[in-house]
Parts: C-alpha cells; structure tokens; sequence
C-alpha cells in the first residue's frame, strides 16, 4: 500500500502541469487536477501498477457559491489490491459548467455522473445517457446547488396537471434495438416502482423474447429522501436521525460512519469502551439486515417458513437494540463523540441468550433451504457477474466478496477496534446469488462471534469523550453546575464548530462500503454532507446481470443485490 505521500508525489511528478495543488488534510490524499487533464490523470491513477485505482467509489460536487469557478467536481478512489485512497478535484464555471466523463475509464461512473447533473446541473462531456436520474425531465433547477431554496415548490407534470394542457408523454427510454422469435416484436413490461418483486422504490422496465431479458433498464427515483439538502440545513449533530433513515434495515452502522467522519474533521477519538459499544451494536444491526434480506429472498422463492424464523430471529436482534437505547428500526444511538447511553443492567446475559436463539433459528432456516432442489436451481449460476466487472461498476460488500474479492474494511482498513477482534471475512468464488447468500450466512455467524468477544473485552470508562465543544454534558451536570449549563446551551443554538476542511471516512455497512465526505466551512452546520451509499452502485449492474436471464431469475438477484431505497435516493 502507498502511502499519501507516495501517491501525491506520483501525481505531481507525472503531472506538473496539470496538478495544481495536493493535500493531506486529516491523512486524506487529495489532488486538485485541472478539467482539461481530467481522463489522462483518471487513466493513469487506473493503470499504474503502484497506483491501480480500479475502484471509482464515489462521484459528487461542491457548489462553492460566490467563488469562481462556482463548482467543484469530486472522485473518490479506491485500490481494491493495494488498499490505499485518494481524491480528485476539479473546478468548472457556472456559466460553463462541462467536464469529461470518466466512464470511459470506470463504467460505475454512469449512474453516479447522472445524479451530479441532475443534483447540480454540471454536463458530463461523452456520457454515454446524461439524463436525470432522481427528478424528472421537467423539473426546474437543480436542487443541491447553494442559491435553491429547500422550500421551493415544483409544478406537477402529468394527467391532471395544470399547465399547458399538452399530452403528457409516456413513452419509456429505448434500452435497445432486438427482434423476438420468428423476428416477432419484444414484450415490454415495467415492475415497479410498487411491486412486490421489488420490495423497494425501484422501476425495473424489461423487454422480454419470450421469458428471456433481452434488455433492461433499472430506474430508481422515486423516494427523494432530501438527505444532504437536510443535512446542510441543520447542525452537524441533527444530522443523525437523518442517516437513520439512509439504511432502516442497519441504521446504527449508517450512524458510525457519520460520527467517525465529524470526530475526524475535530481531529478527536471516543474512548475505548465507546469504540467497543460502537462495534457491538453495529455487529447487531448487522445481522439484523442480513435476516431480513436472506428472509426475504426466501420469502419471495415461495418458502415461507424460512423467511419467518429469519423474521423471529431479527425481532430478538431489535430487543437487543431497544434494550440498548430505546429505538427499533431507526435507533439514532451513535453520537458524535460517543453514543447516546451505555449497557443497561443484565445486557450481556440477554444478549448471549438471544444469539443462542437467533443462530439457531438461523441454522433451521438453512437447513430448510440449503438442499432444497428448487431453491439451488433459482439461485445458482443466477445473477452473477466477474469480479473485474463488479469492481469496474463500483460494487463493494457482500457482492463483490461473493465473486472472491477480500474486501471488508474491517479487516483491510481496520477503525475502531476492529483490529483487536478475531473474526474471518466469508469468500465466495462464483458471485452467483449462493454464493451471495452463503456468504450473509457465514457473516451473520462471524459477526455473533465479534459480539461475544466485545463483551468479553469491553473496559470498563467513559462512553463519551469529555469536550464541551462536542459532546454534550451529562443532563445531572446541566442541571447543577452553571458551565455545564452554558455548554449545552452553546451547542443546541450553536452546534459544534469544527475547524474548516474536508474528510472522507468509509466503513463496512451490511451492503458494502458507507462513506460519508464532509467539507467544514467552520461554522456548526455542514457546508456539504454527501453519504456514498453502497445500495447506489450495487444496483448499477442489476440490468447486466440478468440480460440473458429469465424473467423468474430476477426476483433472487434483486433479492441478493439487497437495494434499500433510503440508499438509492438519498
């Protein structure tokens, strides 16, 4: 692995020209790369060997309003073998405000470019289809660009609309030019976006020869969670509940990316038994998710009885988080500088008896599916793609370590205590949809052993760290001591002021990597939040993974790809 500097250095000495300026704020290696150089420094980063950033994890922008140029386009990088990170920046105009797509160089990049244009307005010179992937066609401005009021209400387009009485169009985007059997005109057909084969927000529109996917195209935008326009609206720690919500299935790992990224732009660390309960807690949500997405792929094979011993399983799951911190579902646990409460009495004998009772439950509904003929047959060599090909649309997490990549940032980038846990990082070889599934099994299993082990070795301390800037006081202390008074009081008008700069911090969600990129203007509201959702570039490659595929083989990759819609349309 290179470190930040080696990575800098190769940039500047390849690019003297074209490489303006480097950072390594907070340890983060950052490059601003003039427009014009934008391909050759992408192609470069990409097939250097020392370099080899063949992950494009992440594409967004800055609206620097009132400085020229206006907008700031930002790539985070990955390399999946040498493990190491790095960001681009590059400036375009408001009045100009076009730059070189880099799918040419990751194809991941598609959907990503499409919702900068469609959040920002910033063309994409050679995108293959720049058109907005939230909004529709019709929809006035650009919503996360600085000068858009939140309030702002948009016309209603379509049947009923009043306006001027033209027809509205219903046409579908062409996916592709094929004839049928016996050159017979395809079927096409839409799920979604309400459907019960796609439990999510999602429109799926197929054309079928027969029972055969010729073409598909994979549409989400129906949601409009509003998540970074909220975030920057309110302090950095009203900005919890809000990533609650990106990920309902495991919101308290959502939480943990969050709060490691604001601690990281404070240049703090929480102290050893807060990082123990943020392990433990996010290890149950966990498993909370993946019982509802191994439950629901049952569920929607026709084998219900599984799918209810993984709902029983999760419910004893959630009673652990309730007993944690009051919450169920959305648990806003996770607080900057600690979490909201420490173990209540009696939390470890009910936390050993109820995985006791989940594994078991777990070990049932495998037994019931694992050499059931039909459920092998629907799942595998269904779904899957190479791992190049994965790597190249962004997929992180259980899909790309289905398809043989060690890549769990646990282990590969350990934060937290991680690095002190024994655990092992389940691989498959295929990436089919089995293989997908067997390795949520396996992780389920070596979470619950993460668990036990944060038990066993949680010292005893604080669970917050003791900055009035930060974390608020102890409500016994408000209530008596006047400074105590005067903190909390500081930081609910206030917020917490970190110091101006930028960080990226990424984390292991239950669906691949969570990265959360906040740029500080030293006031106590994020002048940009953007979560990097691994649920986006999971379901990128949907349509490339059926094509060729029976309509029946759709149901289990969606299932496996697992996509939550608050991650989709953030």
């Amino acid at each position: 692995m290179a470190d930040t500097a080696t990575i800098l250095n190769c940039l500047r000495e390849r690019f003297p020209d074209d490489v303006p300026a480097v950072d390594d704020y907070r340890g983060d290696a950052s490059a601003v790369v003039r427009p014009h150089a934008l391909l050759e420094v992408a192609r470069f980063l990409r097939d250097a060997p020392a370099l080899d950033f063949d992950l494009l994890l992440d594409v967004t922008a800055v609206d620097y309003l009132g400085q020229q140029p206006r907008f700031e386009v930002v790539y985070h990088l990955l390399s999946t073998r040498h493990l190491h990170r790095v960001r681009l920046k590059a400036r375009v105009p408001e009045e100009n405000p076009d730059i070189a797509s880099v799918t040419p160089v990751w194809v991941g990049a598609n959907w990503l470019e499409r919702e900068t244009y469609d959040m920002y307005g910033i063309r994409f010179q050679g995108h293959p289809d720049l058109r907005r992937i939230y909004l529709y066609e019709e929809f006035e401005g650009h919503p996360l660009r600085k000068d858009y009021p939140k309030e702002k209400r948009q016309p209603l387009i379509g049947p009923g609309a009043k306006g001027s009485g033209e027809k509205y169009s219903t046409d579908l985007p062409a996916v592709g030019q094929h004839r049928g059997m016996l050159g017979s005109d395809l079927l096409r057909i839409q799920l979604g976006p309400s459907h019960p084969a796609t439990h999510g927000t999602v429109r799926i529109v197929l054309d079928l020869d027969g029972e055969t996917i010729v073409n598909a195209d994979v549409q989400v935008g129906f949601l409009h969670r509003g998540f970074e326009k909220e975030c920057e609206s309110g302090f950095y720690y009203q900005a919890i509940p809000y990533t609650d919500r990106l990920n309902y299935c495991s919101a308290i790992l959502c939480n943990v990316g969050y709060c490691l990224a604001v601690e990281k732009l404070f240049g703090i660390e929480t102290p050893p038994r807060c990082q123990f309960l943020r392990v433990l807690s996010g290890e149950l949500a966990r498993i909370a998710d993946h019982l509802i997405s191994v439950g629901a792929t049952a569920l929607e094979l026709n084998a219900f009885t599984p799918f209810i011993y993984c709902l029983e399983a999760r419910e004893l799951v959630w009673d652990l988080v309730n007993a944690l911190c009051g919450g169920r579902v959305t648990s806003n646990y996770i607080r900057i500088g600690g979490v909201s409460a420490d173990l209540p009495d009696g939390f470890s004998e009910l936390t050993r008896a109820n995985l006791r009772r989940v594994l078991s439950l777990l070990g049932d509904a495998e037994n019931m599916l694992i050499e059931n003929p039909i459920f092998r047959g629907r799942m595998e060599g269904v779904g899957g793609l190479p791992a190049t090909e994965l790597i190249a649309y962004g997929v992180t997490g259980p899909l790309l370590r289905a398809a043989g990549v060690d890549l769990d940032l646990r282990r590969a980038q350990p934060y937290l205590v991680y690095d002190q846990l024994d655990f092992d990082v389940p691989l498959g070889s295929t990436g089919d949809n089995m293989d997908r599934y067997l390795v949520r099994l396996e992780e389920m299993r070596q979470s619950a052993r993460i668990i036990e082990q944060c038990l066993q070795m949680m010292p005893p301390g604080p669970v917050d760290v003791d900055n009035p800037a930060v974390r608020f006081p102890p409500k016994g202390r408000v209530y008596n001591r006047m400074e105590e008074l005067i903190n909390q009081f500081k930081l609910v008008t206030e917020g917490p002021k970190p110091p101006p700069g930028e960080v990226y911090v990424g984390t292991e969600s239950a669906n691949g990597e969570i990265g959360y990129f906040l740029v500080s203007d030293g006031s106590g509201k994020p002048y940009k939040c953007r979560a990097r959702t691994p649920s986006f570039s999971n379901t990128q490659p949907l349509a490339q993974m059926v094509k060729g595929r029976l309509l029946a083989d759709l149901v289990p990759t969606f299932d496996m790809i697992n996509m939550i819609g608050g991650e989709c349309d953030r």
